[in-house]
C-alpha cells in the first residue's frame, strides 16, 4: 500500500499543527481535566489519532488500522514485557532476602534522604538506564526507593525526574559498540 503523508493538510502549518495535537489535547484534557481513568483516556487519545490520521491527513483506514496495531504490539513487548521483568525481580529479590540487603546496604552508607535519591534514583537508574532502558530505572529504581521507606508517588516523581538526563544519553553507546563489534565482518561481505 503505498500512501505518502502530507505534512501541511489544512494550508496553514498552525492549524494543522493544531489538529495534529488534538490526540494528546484529548488524553491530557480528560486524564487532568475531567480526571478519568487513565485506559479510558488513553482509548480516547488513540481512537482521536486514528480520526485525524484518516480524517485530516488522508491516511488509509487499513494503514492507520496496522499502525494502531504495529503501537499496542510495540507498547506490550517492550515496555510492559520490562516492567513484568522489574517486578518479577523485585519479588525474586524480597522472596531469597536479597532485597533487605541491599536495602541495608544503602541504608547503612546514610539515613539520609536526598543522598538516597541521588544514590538510587540518580546512580543506580542511570546504570539500568544504560543497561536496559524502556523504562526499567525507573520501575526498578522505584521499587527500590520505596522499600528504603519513599511514598509510592514521592518514589515515582523522583526517578520520572532523576532520569531525564540518562534517558537521553544512557544508551547513546550502543550503536556505536554494535557498528564496532560489526566493523571487521563488514569487510568480508
Amino acid at each position: 500500500m503505498h500512501w505518502t503523508q502530507v505534512y501541511d493538510p489544512l494550508g496553514h502549518w498552525w492549524l494543522s499543527t493544531l489538529v495534529a495535537a488534538l490526540p494528546i489535547l484529548v488524553l491530557f484534557g480528560l486524564l487532568a481535566g475531567l480526571k478519568i481513568k487513565p485506559h479510558w483516556c488513553a482509548s480516547a487519545g488513540a481512537l482521536t489519532a486514528i480520526l485525524v490520521a484518516v480524517a485530516f491527513f488522508r491516511m488509509p483506514i487499513a494503514l492507520a488500522a496496522m499502525s494502531f496495531a504495529y503501537g499496542v504490539a510495540f507498547g506490550l513487548l517492550k515496555i510492559a514485557w520490562i516492567v513484568l521483568a522489574a517486578v518479577y525481580l523485585y519479588d525474586i529479590s524480597v522472596e531469597t532476602g536479597q532485597f533487605e540487603i541491599m536495602k541495608e546496604s544503602v541504608a547503612g552508607i546514610t539515613a539520609d534522604r536526598r543522598l538516597q535519591v541521588l544514590l538510587v534514583a540518580f546512580c543506580f537508574g542511570a546504570f539500568i538506564e544504560g543497561a536496559a532502558g524502556f523504562g526499567a530505572p525507573v520501575a526498578i529504581a522505584g521499587a527500590f526507593m520505596i522499600g528504603l521507606g519513599f511514598k509510592p508517588f514521592h518514589a515515582a516523581a523522583l526517578n520520572l525526574i532523576a532520569n531525564t538526563a540518562p534517558v537521553a544519553w544512557g544508551r547513546l553507546a550502543l550503536p556505536s559498540i554494535r557498528s564496532r563489534r560489526l566493523r571487521p565482518f563488514r569487510n568480508q561481505i
